[in-house]
């Protein structure tokens, strides 16, 4: 996987586990800086049609040193509310103009 912040180029990889029946997906980044981390798609129906996404993130860090810093304010600020703000607003664009 492979996102953009401004000129900073991010890149990770995850295995990936639909479950349609829920709806839900799961995460499990097993490369790069967020290596451990879990993360969750949760789908919601709401009226009109509309759908609530609800994104959890789950990450302990190998070094404990380093966690409340890195965990705060590069991983939580910036990698993951960055990544997953644009993730998102992406998705409603596409959802919203049919999929295409």
């Amino acid at each position: 996987m492979a996102a953009r912040l401004g000129i900073v180029p991010l890149k990770w990889t995850a295995t990936q586990t639909n479950d349609p029946v829920r709806p839900h997906i799961a995460f499990h980044h097993i490369q790069g800086p967020t290596r451990g981390m879990d993360v969750e798609w949760i789908f919601t129906p709401l009226d009109g049609g509309r759908t609530r996404v609800q994104i959890v993130h789950r990450l302990d860090f190998i070094f404990p040193v380093f966690a409340e810093f890195f965990g705060k304010y590069v991983a939580s600020d910036i990698f993951i509310h960055g990544v997953a703000t644009k993730t998102l607003a992406h998705m409603q664009r596409l959802a919203e103009a049919g999929g295409t």
